[in-house]
């Protein structure tokens, strides 16, 4: 699939699932999806969501609009988990 087309495609699935946060984040979630030539994957992205929060006190840096792009790359690992555990 063509990487533009993927980037809209990923942007209109985000735009639904993640309302709230700020439209410049999504894009570049959109944008990062589609750079490794990969569909959104929500779910996956919500999972390392809850995983940063178990993970990071409540005032971490890891949280808030930034936890969203730190959550998506994550999701593109093979092993998010061993991934923050590193860090």
């Amino acid at each position: 699939m063509d990487k533009l087309a993927l980037f809209v495609e990923n942007a209109q699935v985000i735009k639904k699932e993640f309302g709230f946060q700020n439209s410049l984040t999504k894009r570049l979630v959109a944008l990062s999806c589609a750079q490794e030539g990969k569909l959104i994957d929500c779910e996956a992205i919500k999972a390392c969501q809850d995983m940063i929060k178990q993970n990071t006190g409540i005032f971490s840096t890891f949280r808030g609009d930034m936890g969203l792009c730190i959550a998506t790359l994550l999701s593109l690992s093979k092993n998010p988990q061993e991934i923050l555990e590193t860090r």
